[in-house]
Formats: C-alpha cells, structure tokens, sequence
C-alpha cells in the first residue's frame, strides 16, 4: 500500500507470466479511502480478487494434459445447425409482415450469443456451456425460445 496525499493507493506488480495481458508494469489505484484500516481491508480483498483473476489466466495458458484421448464430437457437429444459421432460418420464417426493429433485435441478441459463445452448433446443451461468470445483458434472454426448436425436412433429417 501506498500513501500519499492522505490517500491510500492500492500497487502491486503484474507477474512476468501475466505481462502479455496487461499494459501496465504495475497496478496502482485508490481503494478511494484515507482509514488504514479501511484501506487495508480493501487492499486484502483487492489482492484475492486478482490472485483468482492471476491463476484463472494461468489456467487458460496452460497446455490440457493428454488432449489426444479426449473424444471428438466431429460426428455430431457435422449434422446440427449453427446459432447464426438458427436466426437466419428464425428470420425467414419469422419476419414476414414485421419491422425492420424485430430483424435487429433478433440479430443483436444472436450476436450477443456467438461473440459469448462463439457460432456454436445448436445444441441443447448450448445453454450450459454460458460460463457461471458471464455477464449477459438480462434483454438478451427474452425471446431467445422461439430460435430453439427442431425442424424436420422431408428428407427426414431433424435439425
């Protein structure tokens, strides 16, 4: 902690491994106090915050142990449709007789999806795979339903 102008500030190092990721050589900044003892509490939770940001990217950098036995699902994203391909077909079954609103509103919450997710296969599994930490604009849930459901074709094949 630092002290100055009767302002504690909050400095720490970025770690050698973590530099690529920040633009800084170290962070400084005012847990906006001038307690001691405030400014101490707030530096400890500060420091756990950062230490569980630290090794999440730790983690992300980290090559995954034995990545050759871990199955494929190439066979099943083969025959499943995309989330952009989902509100393309949405739209062209949808959007007849609307506003030029509902066509934007229904891309912009698909593209809040793929840029979270990435342009996923449509599975029901797609909206477990949200980490528990994303933050998702609430707007993006309302009317996401109507985009999950299973179309089959006269050849047979169900997407």
């Amino acid at each position: 902690m630092l002290y100055r102008d009767d302002i504690y500030y909050y400095v720490r190092r970025v770690p050698h491994d973590l530099a690529s990721h920040y633009d800084v050589k170290r962070l400084c900044f005012s847990p906006r106090t001038r307690s001691v003892s405030a400014a101490t509490r707030a530096s400890r939770s500060i420091n756990q915050h950062l230490e569980d940001y630290c090794v999440g990217l730790r983690l992300q950098n980290m090559d995954i142990p034995a990545i050759q036995l871990v199955r494929s699902n190439d066979n099943l994203q083969d025959n499943t449709v995309k989330l952009s391909e989902c509100c393309e077909l949405y739209l062209r079954l949808k959007c007849a007789g609307k506003d030029k609103v509902f066509i934007r509103t229904a891309n912009r919450k698909i593209g809040y999806l793929t840029k979270l997710l990435g342009d996923r296969p449509m599975l029901s599994e797609t909206t477990k795979a949200l980490p528990k930490s994303a933050v998702v604009p609430k707007r993006t849930t309302i009317g996401l339903t109507p985009v999950r459901f299973a179309l089959t074709l006269a050849d047979g094949s169900t997407f």
